[in-house]
């Protein structure tokens, strides 16, 4: 009887044998991202996905609960962190804030004005009156008329006035609407008295030196500086002189061919003819007593200089708007300016490039006459800044326009007594433009360093 075969011997379900003989089915696989746990973080749980994210978390780590073993005592350490960080942010606003405002009230109140009993106080109302004259504003003139409106009354003063234009007219033939004040000369001012000169452009005159005015005492009143006196004509005229054809001109002139400086020449000459009368003096022959008064009338005018200006041009006593200030040996004076002058330039010079964003074109005109012995150029001698009341600065090289219409000739050699006339320009932040001053450095001489004129 053959055995039966053995449990044991049944093949295995398992055993490849069988299996091998029918083909096999892979399942398709998916291949989890490879997403390790950070150093010392424990791997993300399906449970992670279900958080709300906390806005608070700065640090990327998801929502994580208070409570939970790993992140929890981390988040609570870092939150006082984030109250410092705020904290900081907030005081630094506050700093800014402050700053800017600070700033703000430096700007609104700008560069103060001279003292009343200054000079340049003196310089800068008789400029106003002399401006509103030649301008005809006769009524605003006749404010700055003090002792003289006691005299003859406000009508009589606009009366006065008009004559004096009239008398420019029919005697040195030039028209009113010519006229230009060049500038004013100051001279004695203290104790609320002082003496001023309204010199005139010379271009329209035949003879420059008829430009040149006269001194006349001025006196202050509380703030306000006025006319002292209605004799605006000079000496009075001797009815039983000889008639004469002698100027004023002609005497100033014999007393620069002597060598004097031209305000020591006009001062001198302004005393003989005081003392004489123009039908009198010679000046190629002046008598024994004519010269005698001729030399200390130059002693007495050399130690009474004129002022054009000094002890003021600091950053917060700038020299004023048309008034001149002294730089080494150039008197000079800003005539106008064009705050924003971006349009003009470009539509003259269209090849120059327009100016930065943010920027304007900043143009300023001048006028200034050269004091030296030996001919000189402003190149030579001055340099030209603006300066912000921030302490910004803009360079007349760095921060240039480019070409720019009656551009001043900087090489050009200006001979004692000359003018030089024209504008300089600047790339300006638009931020700036209601705060720069004008800075004149003298290169020349550590006496004069620099100055700060006024641009509004």
């Amino acid at each position: 009887m053959a055995d039966e075969p053995d449990a044991t011997d049944e093949p295995d379900a398992t055993d490849g044998s069988d299996a091998a003989d029918e083909p096999s089915v892979e399942e398709p696989s998916v291949e989890e991202p490879d997403t390790p746990a950070l150093p010392g973080r424990r791997a993300a749980s399906p449970a992670d996905a279900e958080r709300v994210a906390d806005p608070m978390d700065l640090f990327g780590h998801g929502g994580v609960d208070d409570d939970d073993p790993v992140y929890g005592s981390i988040r609570r350490r870092r939150r006082p962190s984030l109250i410092v960080v705020a904290v900081l942010l907030v005081v630094v606003l506050l700093i800014g804030l402050l700053v800017a405002r600070s700033g703000d009230d430096d700007r609104a109140e700008g560069p103060q004005p001279p003292p009343p009993d200054s000079p340049l106080a003196l310089q800068a109302q008789v400029r106003s009156f002399a401006d509103a004259w030649v301008g005809g504003d006769l009524p605003a003139a006749a404010g700055y008329a003090g002792a003289c409106t006691e005299e003859v009354g406000a009508d009589g003063v606009q009366d006065l006035l008009d004559s004096l234009l009239t008398a420019i007219e029919a005697f040195q033939g030039v028209q009113r609407d010519q006229l230009v004040v060049r500038r004013v000369v100051t001279r004695n001012v203290g104790a609320g008295q002082g003496e001023a000169r309204i010199d005139l452009d010379p271009a329209p005159f035949e003879d420059p030196l008829d430009a040149v005015g006269q001194f006349l005492p001025w006196s202050l009143d509380g703030e306000r500086w006025g006319l002292a006196t209605c004799s605006f004509g000079g000496p009075p005229i001797d009815p039983d002189a000889e008639p004469t054809d002698r100027t004023r001109s002609d005497v100033i002139r014999a007393m620069l061919g002597r060598g004097l400086e031209e305000e020591l020449a006009i001062c001198v000459a302004d005393a003989l003819i005081e003392d004489f009368g123009i039908a009198a003096v010679d000046p190629a022959a002046l008598t024994d007593q004519q010269d005698a008064v001729r030399t200390a009338s130059e002693a007495t005018c050399r130690s009474a200089p004129t002022q054009a200006g000094q002890g003021f041009g600091t950053p917060d006593s700038p020299v004023p708007l048309g008034a001149i200030g002294r730089v080494g040996d150039w008197d000079a004076r800003v005539v106008d300016i064009t705050a924003d002058a971006t349009d003009l330039v470009m539509e003259a010079f269209d090849f120059n490039e327009p100016p930065p964003e943010g920027e304007q074109l900043y143009l300023v005109r001048l006028e200034m006459v050269y004091r030296g012995e030996e001919a000189s150029s402003t190149l030579l001698d001055l340099g030209f800044r603006l300066e912000s009341a921030g302490g910004r600065t803009y360079d007349e090289f760095d921060d240039t326009c480019g070409l720019f219409p009656d551009e001043i000739d900087q090489v050009a050699q200006i001979a004692q007594g000359e003018a030089v006339r024209g504008t300089m320009c600047w790339s300006v932040l638009a931020s700036d433009v209601e705060q720069v001053s004008m800075v004149l450095d003298s290169l020349v001489t550590l006496d004069d360093p620099k100055i700060w004129f006024a641009l509004r």
